[in-house]
């Protein structure tokens, strides 16, 4: 409560003040119109509380574990739209949602504050999020995070069309290179196509080939048998001796 109040008592350029990061932790240099902000100033972080037996196969809505796909469950708890991190295990296992979901009680359900463009933070944290945490992390057997990990990550806060410029371009490069890899598969599957057609030719033809070496050996055989055909395939044509 004594926490809540001091904040409350924060003047708008105190309250700005906290939100930044000081010149001296800036991870980097941004430009002029851009600033350095800790994660906590612009979001409102949460935990799941389920177990993952919660999990059902039938289950109608998205269950975020700390796996990177998302299972299955029968309930929710949340309805909104938000980012899915996990707290141990792979960390860079980082999904967005829209809609209502369950989430497990080591995952970190993220709701982004307005007028930010979401999926820009969502971006962010696909390229930092993983580096940010080497060497922050606890645990031995099982890697995990705590809430001060997700509070304290500095987050670059462009202008909102810069924010939406950046999102474009990534997603722009995104359809680009899904592009290349339906390219891609089709050339393997039209290879394979032919590779088939010309295999299935091979044997065809090799099929026949035997099928003619062994006619002609049968008929060899035949030949070589039968003394009509043999005399005559010799040029010995038997005539009948003249009488008296």
């Amino acid at each position: 409560m004594a926490r809540a109040k001091k904040e409350t008592a924060l003047t708008p350029e105190e309250r700005l003040q906290a939100a930044l990061v000081p010149d001296w932790e800036w991870p980097y240099k941004l430009p002029e119109n851009w600033c350095w902000t800790y994660f906590k100033s612009i979001s409102t972080i949460q935990t799941g509380k389920k177990d993952a037996n919660y999990g059902s196969d039938e289950g109608k809505y998205p269950f975020f574990t700390c796996a990177a796909e998302p299972i299955r469950c029968h309930g929710y708890s949340f309805d909104c739209r938000a980012i899915l991190l996990a707290g141990n295990g792979d960390i860079n296992n980082i999904s967005r949602y829209n809609g209502k979901f369950e989430a497990y009680q080591r995952t970190y359900v993220v709701k982004i504050a307005e007028p930010l463009c979401f999926d820009y933070i969502f971006y962010w944290f696909k390229y930092r999020w993983f580096d940010f945490n080497k060497g922050k992390m606890f645990g031995t057997a099982i890697p995990y995070i705590r809430l001060g990990n997700l509070q304290e990550f500095p987050t670059p806060i462009p202008p909102l069309a810069e924010q939406q410029r950046i999102v474009d371009r990534i997603e722009s490069l995104f359809a680009k290179l899904d592009e290349a890899k339906e390219k891609a598969q089709a050339v393997v599957d039209s290879f394979e196509t032919r590779k088939a057609a010309i295999l299935h030719r091979r044997d065809h033809v090799r099929h026949r080939g035997s099928q003619g070496r062994q006619s002609r050996a049968l008929h060899r055989q035949a030949v070589g048998t039968h003394p009509q055909i043999s005399g005559s395939k010799a040029g010995k044509t038997q005539r009948p001796e003249p009488q008296g």
